[in-house]
């Protein structure tokens, strides 16, 4: 995990923040790299994902989702999380790329996109 621009700790971050969450450790680092200000976290899994208790503070998060097929388990259980965090009250975004034929957002980044945020989709 990285703490973001603010550097507080988990358990303290600054009221109104955000959280982006990830599976994959290399999706995480991807995103950590690329945008040094935003608190990173990874679950390592998608039912870990769906089982994490927030700070209250963590009022957006934003789930980097792999491009796992339409209707898939994992597909379905990514829907789960984000109903999970929105009925908590958070704003939910999703960040996955919209290139279908890339995996996920590390596939991007080892593409060498020279605009990673051009070939995201929310």
């Amino acid at each position: 995990m990285t703490r973001g621009g603010d550097g507080r700790p988990w358990h303290d971050p600054l009221p109104n923040s955000l959280l982006v969450i990830g599976e994959g450790i290399e999706d995480c680092l991807s995103i950590a790299v690329a945008r040094p200000e935003w608190r990173v976290a990874c679950a390592v899994s998608l039912g870990n994902m769906r089982g994490l208790v927030l700070p209250a503070q963590i009022t957006h998060v934003t789930v980097i989702a792999q491009n796992d097929a339409p209707g898939s388990k994992a597909a379905k259980l990514v829907a789960q999380i984000v109903a999970g965090f929105q009925q908590q009250g958070r704003k939910v975004t999703l960040l996955r790329p919209r290139d279908r034929q890339v995996k996920d957002v590390n596939d991007l980044a080892r593409r060498g996109s020279h605009s990673q945020s051009e070939r995201m989709s929310p």
